[in-house]
């Protein structure tokens, strides 16, 4: 009797920050993806939205995947931080790293931005170009 295999995808939910929850898994017999998120602003005048950061497993039984050099994949979403270069691990633990990582980059990025500090810098800035567009009109 030949044993077929059977690929069964991780479950993986890493120790985020608060905020961060498991939006959604899903899987394919080649891989699986998971999908986390958190709410956040990424202007202080805008609206409230999702921030996604998305890990992916590949089913190394799975004749696509029998040349790959990795295991696991981890790419942030738009506007998360540092950036939304896709990296690629070998490791899990690793790829676990990466996404705390990601999580708590894009945290400390939404509350610095949202921050008083921020705010009124941005405003002092509006305020400096609005008075530089009023004086070119009347220098015209």
């Amino acid at each position: 009797m030949i044993k077929q295999k059977y690929w069964e995808p991780l479950i993986l939910r890493p120790e985020l920050p608060e905020g961060w929850d498991c939006f959604e898994q899903r899987g394919i017999v080649r891989y699986s993806e998971t999908l986390y998120y958190r709410w956040g602003k990424d202007h202080h005048n805008g609206e409230s939205r999702r921030f996604f950061i998305v890990f992916n497993e590949f089913n190394p039984d799975h004749h696509e995947n029998q040349t790959l050099r990795f295991r696991y994949t981890v790419k942030g979403g738009n506007d998360v931080k540092p950036g939304t270069t896709l990296r690629y691990f070998t490791k899990l633990k690793d790829a676990e790293n990466y996404i705390r990582f990601l999580a708590e980059s894009t945290d400390k990025w939404i509350e610095e931005i949202n921050s008083e500090k921020y705010i009124a810098s941005y405003n002092k800035k509006i305020e400096d170009l609005k008075r530089l567009s009023k004086r070119k009109v009347y220098e015209e």
